[in-house]
């Protein structure tokens, strides 16, 4: 396939990539993401090839500074100068028992982090959103790797920003913690009932974030887990 990358021609066929590693972690998705030297190339497969984002999106998101969002760096166009994929930096992943290993101070650092990319993205009008455990790699943190559902909001920024705050509620309850203490625990729906009611009871006052950050005394997540299942 004939691609443009900064309106420079190169050849990219996914089926002569045999020495270009796959670094897909998801399977059954509409793309294949290959590692090109220290680089991840993303090209959307047949026939599901369109713009899921946008000339003007990855414009927007070259410019915006995130830390553990991994935001497209070029878009790959083809001889229409339609999208046909991105080029992003590669973070290899650890694995869930990287995550499970990350001491309390590092991993309220990396939560932080998260909120801190979730409001400069709102603050260019940019709604997070796929937010689920699937879509992040981790090494000695947590990466957020797959923007293709980030959209444009014709709203004001701080409502975006309201809105990406939300979402990363969503997330730390719904499908971080609750999940993963599921994995400890004999009683799942008990532990689920329990996480809710701790963590929404006082989210009009109290940040879900420094809620968590009172509640995690352990020394590393996975204890905090086992805590949380109610197996200590």
């Amino acid at each position: 396939m004939e691609c443009f990358i900064n309106d420079k021609k190169i050849r990219l066929n996914p089926f002569n990539m045999k020495y270009s590693k796959e670094i897909s972690t998801i399977k059954g998705t509409t793309s294949n993401v290959y590692l090109i030297e220290d680089k991840a190339y993303k090209l959307y497969r047949l026939p599901y090839l369109k713009e899921d984002l946008s000339k003007e999106m990855i414009s927007t998101m070259k410019t915006i500074p995130t830390k553990r969002v991994i935001l497209p760096e070029e878009a790959i166009l083809d001889k229409h100068h339609h999208v046909v994929g991105t080029i992003s930096t590669y973070i290899k992943d650890l694995g869930v028992d990287n995550l499970l290993s990350l001491p309390r101070k590092d991993l309220i650092e990396e939560l932080k982090l998260l909120k801190e990319d979730f409001i400069a993205l709102g603050s260019s009008k940019i709604k997070v959103n796929d937010l689920f455990l699937r879509n992040f790699v981790f090494h000695n943190g947590m990466y957020f790797i797959d923007v293709g559902k980030f959209y444009f909001l014709d709203m004001p920024s701080d409502i975006v920003i309201s809105k990406n705050i939300d979402e990363l509620n969503l997330f730390l309850i719904d499908r971080f913690l609750i999940p993963l203490a599921s994995t400890y625990s004999k009683n799942k729906s008990l532990t689920s009932r329990k996480i809710k009611e701790d963590f929404y009871k006082n989210i009009e006052n109290i940040p879900i974030d420094k809620t968590l950050q009172a509640d995690f005394t352990e020394e590393n997540l996975e204890k905090y887990l086992i805590k949380r299942a109610h197996l200590k």
